[in-house]
């Protein structure tokens, strides 16, 4: 899905927020009015989904929020965002659960230590390193806005990402329960 030119992966819809955002679903409301009463709390989380997009400003500014997670009373759960310049880890950022916020990953272009890498490295994981991805945790997350002041933005070529696609079915597991870094479940991997 594309909105904003940024490339939604792994949303299937997206739910009007007060305040003008948007929730990043993974399942239709259909889907998850119909689960059991576990299935409806784990379905609203943002676990898996993914921001994508290109630009060449050199900065940029993603406006996102989040609601706590509904499991919180069960399991720790941070608000933890990961931002990824092609399959490259750029930046952590906690998010202030209730609030808009404000990240500003400053690109290292200036100082660009792509050109040392080899070219067979770069496109580590299927994605080129001019593709920006914002990674979501296991809690509702809200898209706000990107502002890139005044640069083009677009959503990945065809070229820029992963050829295959595939679907995961499991458990807690498969969905990366309490991981120290959700990015890191071997779903993601």
């Amino acid at each position: 899905m594309v909105h904003d030119n940024c490339e939604l992966h792994n949303v299937v819809e997206l739910e009007p927020f007060e305040g003008g955002g948007v929730l990043l679903r993974r399942f239709p409301r259909k889907v998850r009015n119909a689960l059991s009463p576990l299935g409806k709390m784990v379905s609203q989380e943002s676990a898996g989904v993914e921001l994508r997009f290109a630009t060449d400003s050199k900065f940029f500014r993603i406006s996102v929020g989040s609601l706590p997670s509904v499991l919180a009373p069960y399991e720790k759960h941070n608000q933890d965002l990961f931002v990824f310049r092609g399959s490259f880890f750029h930046s952590h950022h906690r998010l202030e659960p209730g609030k808009i916020n404000h990240i500003s990953p400053i690109s290292l272009q200036d100082a660009d230590k792509f050109p040392d890498i080899m070219p067979g490295h770069l496109k580590q994981n299927g994605f080129s390193k001019d593709v920006w991805r914002i990674m979501f945790g296991r809690y509702p997350a809200i898209f706000y806005g990107l502002d890139t002041y005044g640069a083009e933005i677009r959503p990945p070529r065809k070229n820029e990402v992963p050829s295959r696609k595939w679907i995961a079915y499991g458990s807690s597991i498969t969905n990366g329960a309490s991981p120290t870094v959700h990015h890191n479940s071997y779903i993601y991997n």
